[in-house]
């Protein structure tokens, strides 16, 4: 069993995401016009309250659509009773979504989803009156496969190649087999990895498309703990969307509507979402592209598919699945099909979900308490001693590098100290030499700033020769910052976004699901450094 150590640090500490979602997570006063209720577990009642009147219609469709999508897949008893659940009033999920990496992407993918398994376990708990069901939103409908087709494991970058287009959840697992073979030769062939290729093997190569394949590996990893997998692309669940849709075609109110909305940020806070004129895309076979209204025509983007008015809303009605939301338009769709109340999502997440509030009462959708997701920074017990070693609090190991090695090297460096004394005095020396000169002759001002800056020029020159060779004489302590930043930063990006779960799976077995589950505390909102013990 793993045992870590655990502590936190505030988002503002840390200096991570973004000034507005960072302003939320204070309750900043100056966006409490962006979101119904403030992300407390209290709150959770009131959104309740303004959902019952809005999901009952959609329940049947809903739990009829789950049951068809996990038809070819066995699942727990847990699963199907929290699907048959979902036709019940007393019901809600806690919702996360996101794309179909390959091998799961980055670790964060699996905080999302212990975020809402956890938080809907503690929702039932405080709230025994409803059941809470965690619900993982595939992106089946994202046409980005750049940014999905590779994930890195133990530093090696595994990559899948294709030439398909349209729908990621549609493409084809052909290829995979070969990304397989590569991840088994990174990982190693002892027992416990020998399992975990056998999984992805079973997931990626035995199921013949990528949402298939997404929704094995996860349902297998999760699936005790009653995840329900969901993927929107679904003909009658589109159904439910299409007056919306029938709006954004007709009358394009998002782009007003969120333009609006994003005018009233203070000006400290930028949109993270641009809308545009509509935000939708036409999806067929192979393609996914943005429909345009142009010339009196609605046309899809680099092709030369065009519809009148009246073609296209026959269109929407003989094929709702054609219709595909963008970023900004999902939101809607989700929490227009689920009885959700809580939305866990990233920082940049948050922050476009803050621009639609006015969007969703225009289409008369209830708007869901919006929680961050929990993050973790996991350090081997080497790294921990480094950082002991180093004499660096939590705060500062997400300090810039040559922030760090001042304060490292600090105790080495005996002028360091006296040059910032030295640029002080003379600061005020020249000060009070400058009030002198002005009375005496003003024209020797000019020139005695220019000696100023050229001295303080001097100075932080010799302050780099020293440093330098400071940095020198303490090559050891630099290469233990070094090794400390790689395990935090690998190749300079925060590990949550770098690492994939296989690799923490072969050096910690099950015990790291565990430890994330147990170390996972919904509507905290502070970032977790995890220590193995």
């Amino acid at each position: 069993m793993v045992k870590v150590k655990r502590e936190a640090i505030s988002y503002d500490d840390a200096g991570m995401l973004a000034k507005l979602t960072r302003a939320y997570l204070r309750g900043d006063e100056n966006i409490s016009h962006l979101y119904d209720f403030e992300s407390t577990i209290e709150n959770v009642i009131h959104v309740i309250e303004n959902k019952q009147k809005l999901s009952e219609p959609n329940r049947p469709v809903l739990t009829d659509a789950l049951e068809r999508q996990y038809t070819d897949f066995e699942t727990s008893k847990i699963v199907t009773k929290n699907i048959q659940s979902l036709q019940n009033k007393n019901t809600y999920t806690i919702t996360t979504g996101h794309q179909l990496n390959l091998f799961t992407g980055p670790l964060y993918f699996i905080y999302k989803i212990i975020s809402v398994i956890k938080g809907a376990q503690v929702l039932s708990e405080k709230y025994p009156s409803y059941h809470f069901v965690p619900v993982y939103w595939m992106a089946t409908e994202d046409h980005d496969f750049e940014e999905i087709n590779h994930t890195y494991v133990n530093g090696e970058r595994l990559e899948w190649q294709s030439d398909q287009t349209g729908m990621v959840g549609e493409f084809s697992t052909e290829g995979l087999g070969e990304v397989v073979s590569q991840l088994e030769q990174v990982l190693g062939n002892d027992l416990q990895n020998q399992e975990l290729i056998q999984l992805v093997r079973k997931a990626y190569v035995e199921h013949s498309n990528l949402a298939a394949a997404t929704r094995y590996f996860v349902n297998t990893l999760f699936e005790k703990d009653g995840l329900v997998i969901l993927d929107g692309n679904d003909a009658k669940l589109k159904s439910l969307f299409s007056p919306i849709v029938k709006q954004e075609l007709l009358e394009q109110k998002t782009v007003v509507l969120v333009n609006e909305t994003v005018d009233s940020f203070p000006p400290i806070y930028a949109a993270q979402v641009t809308p545009r004129e509509i935000n939708l895309f036409y999806v067929v076979s192979g393609l996914r592209e943005r429909i345009i209204y142009e010339d009196g025509k609605y046309k899809v983007n680099d092709t030369e598919i065009e519809f009148t008015e009246p073609e296209i809303l026959q269109e929407l009605k003989n094929y709702p699945e054609r219709f595909s939301p963008n970023a900004l338009m999902r939101p809607l769709y989700q929490e227009l099909i689920l009885p959700n109340v809580v939305y866990v999502g990233g920082g940049a997440e948050v922050a476009y979900w803050l621009e639609l509030k006015s969007t969703f009462e225009f289409y008369g959708v209830s708007f869901p308490l919006l929680q961050i997701r929990d993050a973790f920074l996991v350090l081997e017990k080497k790294s921990a001693k480094k950082v002991l070693d180093c004499c660096l609090t939590i705060p500062q190991l997400f300090l810039p590098e040559n922030e760090q090695i001042k304060i490292l090297l600090k105790n080495d460096n005996p002028f360091q100290e006296k040059l910032t004394q030295h640029n002080s005095e003379v600061h005020q020396k020249i000060k009070g030499l400058l009030s002198e000169l002005e009375e005496f002759d003003p024209e020797l001002i000019k020139s005695l700033k220019s000696t100023k800056q050229g001295f303080l020029r001097e100075l932080k020159k010799l302050d780099r020769k020293i440093m330098k060779s400071v940095k020198r004489k303490q090559g050891v302590k630099l290469d233990r910052l070094h090794s400390i930043r790689e395990s935090i930063y690998p190749s300079g990006v925060f590990q949550e976004r770098r690492v994939n779960y296989l690799e923490m799976a072969s050096a910690y077995g099950d015990g790291f699901l565990r430890v994330i589950h147990e170390n996972v505390s919904p509507f905290d909102d502070r970032m977790f450094i995890l220590t193995v013990k």
